[in-house]
């Protein structure tokens, strides 16, 4: 198809106006509509799961000997230490024509440490996801 272009001119006297010719064209207009073609739903429960745990845990305990000593002192004696055991004098005042100062026994204490393992069973939680698939008529 060809298309004829005329220049605009100006009328001469004597001569007809020239007639105008309306061009018309057509477009094209595209849009899109949304349209439900189904759906989803989820369904979600808790799981358990029994989860074994083994810890170490440290114990500590004292052990307390009396050892009789029946010591004659001048002073008190100082609590005093000997690797890992703690001495703590014990004194009393004795009865006599006159008074002295004795030892009468030592507590040591000994720190015995140790480990021991404790079994431990635990439940822990998590949630599972189930999808169910919906027709385009329940979706609506």
């Amino acid at each position: 198809m060809s298309r004829r272009e005329s220049s605009p001119s100006t009328p001469q006297p004597g001569q007809p106006a020239p007639e105008a010719i309306s061009l018309a064209e057509e477009q094209l207009v595209i849009g899109k509509t949304t349209v439900a073609s189904g759906g989803v739903r989820v369904h979600k429960h808790v799981t358990r799961e029994t989860v074994p745990l083994d810890l170490p845990l440290l114990d500590e305990a004292v052990e307390v000997e009396r050892v009789p000593v029946h010591r004659e002192v001048e002073r008190p004696q100082p609590v005093r230490e000997e690797g890992d055991c703690l001495i703590i004098p014990l004194h009393e005042e004795v009865v006599v024509v006159e008074r002295k100062l004795m030892v009468r026994e030592e507590l040591r204490l000994v720190r015995r440490r140790g480990q021991r393992s404790e079994h431990l069973e635990e439940q822990l939680r998590s949630e599972v996801a189930e999808l169910e698939e919906l027709p385009p008529k329940e979706h609506s």
